[in-house]
């Protein structure tokens, strides 16, 4: 039996999990509870029409909602066993949605499946066709194409270091707008959100993002987002490529940067609630195997306080 506490708690969680979302993404959510019980009249259908037309993004959104919410259909078949006059169908159908994200399914929405995946926490070695190696991170995806004119690589997300084998074909990486060229090389390259870091360890790559063209030599790094490619600093490969060894380590990196990063390796996945925390320096070195010990170490050092949410995530908020 549901009683009114557990409708308190589902309401309150609800509240704090719409606001780990995207806006847009929490747009969608409300719309598709309110038209999908067919109930709505011809003055909100039209709002929605209008909202939808006006930015690509949100039927994109709202698109996304729809499929998870398919692959949700079992749990609402529970709802009159659930609902109660305090938590009607409209709220309980947020609620799924909300959970159906918090449980990682980004991963259905994707049209097509990545060649190579790996989950959070794990590392993966991949030998292709032609000779090259590429280790993979934690929560990586990439596809592959090869054949006798062409090496393309696609990395969806994550982060992943290359090793190139000789050939004939150009061997190239595309990662979000830009594409990594290698001349005879390793390389590395890391995902976060639209921000790409590309680390030389041997020889040179070509860069090629947004009308301009650099080419990064061995024992440099640099970034490209937004239409801009960073100047080329020097490179650390005992704190860039830490990974690669077992172990994760940041040197006064922003902490909104090391919580994605994170995430790429602990199934308990951490969401900054307080945009104050996002650009505060963190220094941490944590072993891959202890990765669960983490967040016993963020709060011991810096003045957080969480809030866990079961088929979500651990919130993070100033103390």
């Amino acid at each position: 039996m549901t009683t009114k506490s557990d409708i308190s708690d589902n309401e309150h969680w609800s509240a704090e999990a719409e606001q780990a979302l995207d806006p847009v993404m929490r747009r969608a959510i409300d719309w598709f509870t309110v038209l999908s019980d067919g109930q709505a009249d011809t003055e909100t259908i039209a709002a929605h029409q209008r909202w939808i037309a006006a930015d690509p993004h949100h039927a994109e959104a709202y698109r996304k909602a729809e499929i998870l919410w398919a692959g949700t259909a079992q749990m609402h078949r529970m709802q009159k066993r659930k609902t109660t006059r305090c938590m009607n169908r409209r709220n309980f159908g947020k609620l799924l949605l909300l959970a159906a994200f918090g449980a990682g399914s980004y991963g259905v929405m994707k049209t097509t499946a990545p060649d190579f995946q790996t989950t959070s926490g794990e590392r993966r070695i991949v030998d292709l066709a032609d000779g090259s190696q590429i280790h993979m991170s934690g929560g990586t995806a990439l596809s592959v194409k090869i054949t006798e004119t062409q090496r393309n690589i696609i990395l969806h997300h994550g982060e992943a270091y290359f090793s190139v084998a000789r050939g004939q074909a150009p061997f190239s990486v595309q990662a979000a707008s830009g594409r990594v060229t290698a001349l005879g090389t390793k390389f590395n390259i890391a995902l976060l959100n639209d921000l790409a870091e590309v680390l030389v360890t041997e020889h040179a790559v070509r860069i090629d993002y947004a009308a301009q063209s650099v080419t990064l030599q061995q024992g440099q790094k640099l970034t490209y987002e937004k239409q801009q490619i960073s100047t080329p600093l020097p490179a650390d490969d005992q704190v860039d490529l830490s990974w690669l060894e077992g172990r994760l380590v940041f040197i006064d990196r922003p902490l909104s940067e090391i919580v994605q990063v994170l995430n790429r390796w602990s199934a308990e996945q951490l969401i900054l609630m307080d945009s104050n925390l996002a650009q505060r320096p963190v220094t941490l070195i944590i072993n891959i195997q202890d990765i669960d010990t983490v967040l016993t170490q963020l709060t011991q050092t810096l003045p957080i306080k969480t809030r866990h949410i079961p088929l979500w995530g651990t919130l993070i908020y100033s103390a």
